[in-house]
């Protein structure tokens, strides 16, 4: 990803919610630390194994880009994205232990904690609890379920809400885990959802899962297990990338989310909706999240050689009000880089 920014466009950068939530310091300093963890990573062989597609499991598959050598296919039946071949299992939990050693990621997101609350977690549960009480949705509930909280904001945010009695939080990093028990009425499982087998956390109403599908090696035992800990006709909320979203379509590998090993894969809605119906769910309602594309692709284009074509994005998207007509396009056609859906259990 480049990000020689000209000094011309610095200040309009400062001023969008991309950059706002994604400093370029940090953004810099993130892509150099995880380049060192590759690097010391793959000293060692790996063993890297092929797989089909996580959504639909097809086989068929059209190269798409490469990235440090690992490769990502468009998925020939669902259109989903996906890295084969891939870290085995074992190998896949060391690299991400070796991320949270390594990289100071709680540091960074203190630093923006204000700016995320308010340009992503309370506008996502606002637009997923709208789609809720539209389904017939009655809060509070009793319990709900967060997969990879992190350390607890979109959780935080459910509970200035008041929306249940009891919120389980299933978190993998020992790390977040400390942070997580200042949240109350908590109950807390340090481990991925595919482990989480104790009946102390099952028989939720909803289960919120943000931007979490793109890291598990097999979604197939992610999808069982989430429905194992849902009461009978409760809910997944999940907000994930989109693999039609402009910045993926057009950036490919440059797209500024997209690290080696830790995004396997990215779905399209026709692949969401073959997950959940194998997984025993059914997809009730799908909605556009993304509200930062056109920022996106505006502050990529500032990083490219005049000669690039795409750096004529830079005076096509320079007013404001282009980039948030060009946004509300984005999200009339589902096209956005994240999109948000409910899957009710059958």
């Amino acid at each position: 990803f480049g990000l020689i920014i000209t000094k011309i466009f610095y200040s309009l950068l400062l001023e969008m919610s991309y950059t706002k939530i994604k400093p370029l310091k940090d953004r810099v300093y993130l892509h150099k630390s995880l380049k060192e963890c590759l690097k010391i990573f793959n000293i060692k062989s790996r063993e890297t194994v092929e797989v089909p597609c996580p959504f639909c499991l097809s086989e068929e598959k059209k190269f798409f880009f490469k990235i440090d050598d690992l490769s990502y296919f468009h998925c020939k039946k669902c259109r989903s994205i996906y890295n084969s071949p891939r870290l085995n299992h074992n190998d896949l939990k060391k690299y991400y232990s070796l991320i949270y050693q390594s990289l100071e990621l709680q540091q960074i997101q203190r630093e923006t904690y204000d700016q995320r609350m308010e340009i992503i977690m309370r506008p996502r549960w606002r637009a997923i609890k709208e789609n809720l009480m539209n389904l017939g949705l009655k809060l509070p509930v009793s319990s709900i379920l967060e997969v990879g909280p992190g350390v607890g904001y979109f959780t935080a945010v459910l509970q200035m809400d008041n929306i249940a009695s009891r919120y389980v939080l299933v978190e993998p990093e020992k790390d977040c885990v400390k942070k997580l028990k200042e949240l109350p009425n908590s109950l807390i499982y340090n481990g991925n959802i595919e482990d989480c087998d104790d009946p102390r956390y099952n028989n939720n109403d909803l289960i919120f899962i943000n931007s979490v599908i793109e890291h598990p090696f097999s979604l197939t035992p992610f999808f069982n297990s989430a429905n194992r800990l849902l009461k009978s006709g409760g809910r997944i909320c999940l907000v994930d990338m989109n693999a039609a979203g402009l910045d993926i379509e057009i950036l490919r590998g440059e797209a500024d989310n997209v690290n080696p090993h830790q995004i396997l894969q990215i779905g399209t809605v026709e692949g969401i909706h073959l997950i959940a119906k194998r997984s025993g769910f059914s997809v009730e309602k799908v909605f556009p999240m993304g509200t930062m594309d056109a920022e996106i692709l505006y502050e990529y284009a500032q990083s490219l050689s005049e000669n690039n074509s795409l750096h004529s994005f830079t005076r096509l998207l320079k007013k404001k009000e282009v980039r948030e007509d060009l946004q509300n396009l984005l999200r009339k056609h589902l096209i956005t880089g994240y999109l948000g859906y409910i899957l009710k259990k059958n």
